[in-house]
């Protein structure tokens, strides 16, 4: 049987990757159960336990075995106590027991075809629903996806890894993949975006979020196109908004100390501009992973504001679960604790070789929805030109 490897993008100009295998312990979780990864046994528990486990875990550890944390969209629907289905993933688990760094991710080139699209007069329909809400006062930005499949042409998981992040300039700096062949997925983004970022001080912690709003097309002249979005008042208010609501959030942890470091930052992503903010608040040594996870996730930029009113709108208009897709993934290893959002994200199945990948964007009472269709395709290209 073919092992369980999770790899993540560093920051190590002489080794780009780190690899995590041999797998200790791995548990897929659901409502009332989860799946042992290496026994392929249902085990009876819930998803409470896995919470609980989040619990125990305190901000200022140190993690000898590195540890990934897969958190699915639909594990929202447990922090807000609505109902969810028995059998949606909610949350993976993985222990691994053994470390290497890699220079590089030696693979064949493989390629995607797509298999279906969305029509403009679709999207539209949702946009227009989701508008009425604006306008009715109920949010001020809800983030609209649309889901693409695309058939791959390999079962190689080392191939699609190796063909996503060959160009040194398309890595992002919180990509990362798992492969679970108890599963037959493989898991892989190539997110630009932080949902936390936690360090330590003397007597303290210190934790950073970096929200994304604002996207513009990378032309021939980045700084022309950068001053475009600056002068944007839509991308300026998506921004603006989110900023907010995710200040709100970090103070939620523990006191109501979060600052905004910086407002709007140039963030360089392939094919595409971005702007964010940093903010950052203060914490105690204290808090443990579950109170983080319950104030922050899911981001405030893939879902919208007010958050707990949008995620209600949301389940109306997709009708379908985002799964891996806005979820977050959370890395403990070391000194380090930090967690991705999986936007630029998608989830194979190397049985039927199906990429499932997904795609949007904030909606405010600035937007239209031509232009923010345009938007989604270009966000959907940002990934896909990888693989051309």
């Amino acid at each position: 049987m073919k092992n369980s490897f999770s790899i993540f993008v560093t920051q190590n100009s002489k080794f780009p990757f780190v690899r995590f295998s041999k797998l200790l312990s791995g548990y897929a979780y659901y409502k009332n159960y989860r799946i042992n990864l290496i026994s392929q046994e249902k085990e009876v528990t819930s998803i409470s336990d896995f919470l609980k486990e989040c619990e125990s875990i305190k901000c200022d550890n140190n993690f000898k075995k590195p540890r990934v944390f897969h958190l699915f969209y639909e594990l929202q629907h447990i922090l807000y106590n609505t109902n969810i289905s028995e059998n949606c993933l909610l949350a993976i688990d993985l222990c691994y027991d053994h470390v290497d760094y890699l220079k590089d991710i030696k693979a064949d080139h493989c390629k995607i075809k797509s298999i279906n699209k969305v029509e403009f007069e679709g999207y539209k329909t949702k946009f227009k629903k989701g508008y009425q809400e604006l306008l009715k006062g109920n949010c001020y930005q809800f983030n609209l996806t649309e889901k693409f499949d695309f058939h791959i042409n390999t079962h190689n998981p080392y191939d699609i890894i190796g063909t996503l992040w060959k160009n040194k300039q398309a890595r992002a700096p919180y990509g990362h993949a798992s492969f679970l062949p108890s599963l037959n997925k493989l898991l892989i983004s190539n997110s630009p975006e932080s949902l936390f970022e936690i360090t330590k001080k003397k007597q303290s912690l210190s934790i950073t979020t970096r929200p994304i709003k604002g996207t513009i097309s990378r032309e021939e002249s980045i700084e022309k196109s950068w001053r475009l979005l600056l002068d944007s008042e839509k991308d300026r208010a998506e921004l603006y908004m989110i900023t907010d609501l995710m200040r709100n959030d970090l103070s939620r942890i523990q006191k109501p100390n979060a600052k905004v470091i910086k407002k709007r930052s140039k963030l360089l992503v392939p094919g595409l501009i971005h702007q964010y903010s940093l903010i950052e608040a203060i914490l105690d040594t204290t808090v443990d992973l579950y109170q983080v996870i319950k104030s922050l996730f899911p981001g405030g930029s893939v879902t919208g504001a007010p958050k707990k009113r949008v995620l209600d709108i949301l389940r109306q208009l997709e009708s379908r679960d985002r799964g891996f897709y806005c979820g977050s993934t959370i890395l403990l290893y070391k000194n380090a604790i930090a967690a991705s959002i999986n936007i630029r994200s998608a989830e194979i199945d190397l049985e039927s070789n199906i990429m499932s990948y997904s795609s949007g964007g904030g909606i405010t009472l600035l937007s239209k929805s031509s232009l923010e269709y345009k938007e989604m395709y270009k966000k959907l290209e940002s990934f896909t030109q990888l693989f051309v």
